[in-house]
């Protein structure tokens, strides 16, 4: 099976900025420790604080249906529900 790359756009409100910042160190650190996780980088946008993308790459496709039972990863989507954000994500297979 092939890797499968994500891109997950985060845009949050301004009152919710600490709040996820709070969180997003168990995120990465428990995302990385997966043995299924070949990468996983929290990045924010130049000239936003509020813009974030999650780089992330996975040995298959499986490894990321058991990143998404993970507690670390529930409580990322507990926060997107309880506070507004635009949410875009993408999945890509690596062509060369």
């Amino acid at each position: 099976m092939s890797e499968v790359h994500i891109l997950a756009g985060i845009e949050l409100s301004a009152a919710d900025r600490a709040a996820f910042m709070a969180f997003a160190p168990e995120l990465v650190a428990g995302s990385r420790s997966e043995a299924g996780c070949r990468r996983y980088d929290l990045m924010q946008e130049q000239g936003s604080d509020l813009a974030f993308m999650i780089v992330e790459t996975w040995a298959s496709a499986e490894a990321i249906e058991e990143h998404n039972g993970t507690p670390h990863f529930k409580k990322l989507v507990a926060f997107l529900k309880d506070h507004p954000a635009t949410l875009t994500i993408k999945k890509y297979n690596q062509l060369i």
